[in-house]
């Protein structure tokens, strides 16, 4: 499986495409003005949200939110800087 992100800068946020083996399946955004980014990511029709990823405040290690469509949630955190 290959996938590849391609990422396009706008002025107050990301887009990105996300290929699995040369097709797009989903599209992503960042969101337009935050403090802490936060990340969208939508099948290719674009109706629903699919997860949400919320940095978190955190003064040592990443910490991360994933928000599922299901209204679970993850939470993610790096075991070093």
């Amino acid at each position: 499986m290959v996938i590849d992100i391609n990422q396009k800068k706008i002025a107050f946020g990301d887009k990105y495409r996300i290929y699995i083996n040369g097709e797009q399946k989903f599209s992503a955004s960042t969101a337009i003005i935050s403090l802490l980014p936060s990340i969208y990511l939508f099948n290719n029709n674009k109706t629903s949200t699919r997860l949400t990823i919320d940095k978190k405040m955190s003064w040592f290690k990443t910490k991360y939110k994933i928000g599922l469509w299901d209204g679970g949630s993850i939470n993610f955190t790096s075991a070093s800087f």
